[in-house]
């Protein structure tokens, strides 16, 4: 029914996905490293290196937020499907539906207040001296990258309800 639009955004899904899944797994090797380090640095050899708090910091922003749109992807936050699954078939598509456009709404809105904190921001970190720019990015990765699979989720739930089938391999979500 959506033709190349809906394969463009399940591939774009899919790719951004796999590069999101890499980045989270390489912020973590840094950050249990530099934990390590400060941990051996501090008592080991009896020196605090005052940066490692303020990155740890950050590297767990930039976690959190691609790791919840992994998490996104594979339908793995949080959700009550007990009650939409009760629902007639038709009726509990539309409810997906309904939910995933309040999601994508929501997405936007943040998306939109992301870039102007991000904008807005003028002050540098207090130990290593870097925009604050960059750690408030990561809000509005996560949130753009959740958008593309929210768009996903979309279209899936406009075939199942329309098409009575979805052409997908990504529309993991329970129910």
């Amino acid at each position: 029914m959506f033709g190349h639009l809906k394969y463009f955004i399940e591939n774009l899904s899919d790719r951004i996905n796999d590069i999101a899944k890499i980045v989270v797994i390489g912020l973590v090797a840094v950050l249990t490293s530099i934990v390590l380090l400060q941990v051996i640095f501090r008592y080991i050899l009896n020196i605090g290196l005052p940066w490692v708090d303020e990155l740890s910091r950050y590297l767990n922003i930039w976690v959190a937020f691609l790791g919840a749109s992994v998490g996104l992807k594979y339908g793995d936050h949080v959700g009550v499907s007990f009650f939409v699954n009760l629902l007639p078939e038709k009726l509990s598509e539309a409810f997906k539906l309904f939910t995933d456009i309040i999601i994508f709404i929501f997405l936007c809105v943040v998306i939109y207040y992301a870039y102007d904190y991000i904008i807005t921001s003028r002050s540098v970190t207090p130990t290593m001296q870097i925009s604050f720019k960059l750690p408030k990015s990561a809000i509005f990765a996560g949130t753009s990258i959740m958008v593309v699979h929210i768009l996903n989720f979309i279209f899936n739930d406009l075939s199942l309800l329309f098409n009575n089938k979805v052409e997908t391999k990504t529309d993991v979500r329970a129910g």
